[in-house]
Order: structure tokens, then sequence, then C-alpha cells
């Protein structure tokens, strides 16, 4: 049976004990919506609304920035990442970076 990674943003984790802390981990991703996205985009900043064109565009950066911080835990040994933290930034063109980082621990259930 394959153990369950968790990704909290909780200090602890319920009903879990931290045995070991690994250190800090991290991932970031810069993606870029396509040009009719954009246009929409500029659009809607313009009249004002929401931009749901671009949310998979940060979801996309999102998911990505996650995998690869718990790809780094898991090569540290931990199987859960803590007190995860995200900054996300809009930049020019159409692109959006994510950046997510957290504590890598190994922990056990009690």
């Amino acid at each position: 049976m394959e153990d369950k990674f968790n990704i909290s943003t909780l200090e602890n984790l319920p009903n879990m004990e931290i045995e070991e802390h690994m250190g800090l981990v991290s991932g970031s991703s810069v993606t870029k919506g396509n040009g009719i996205k954009n246009f929409i985009q500029a659009f809607k900043n313009f009249f004002g609304g929401e931009v749901k064109e671009l949310d998979a565009t940060f979801e996309e950066a999102r998911n990505s920035a996650l995998d690869q911080m718990k790809n780094e835990a898991i090569k540290r040994g931990a199987n859960s990442v803590i007190n995860v933290r995200f900054e996300s930034l809009r930049l020019s063109n159409g692109y959006c970076e994510v950046h997510v980082y957290g504590s890598a621990v190994k922990a056990t259930s009690f």
C-alpha cells in the first residue's frame, strides 16, 4: 500500500507526530496565457469584472510549483510538507509566476 504524501498549510498535521524536519523546500512556475485570453483580460481590466480566463493559467502554474516542491521533499526522504505558503505574481505580457514553499518533514500517525 502506497503511503499518502501530506501537504498542509498547518504547522502540524492532525493525528500525526513529526519525527524529523528536513528543511525548506520550494517550487516555482512561470506560465503564459494565450493571446485570446490576454485580449479578454485587457478588455475586462478596462471595463471591470472577474478574469475567469486566467484561472486555468494560474492553476497550471500552481500545480507545477506544488509538484516541484513535493518532488524536492521526497528526494530528502520526507513524507509531508507543512506550513505551506503561496506567492503569486502577474507579470507583463500575460505571464504569471507562482512560488510555493514549506517545511519538509517525516511524520507518522499515532
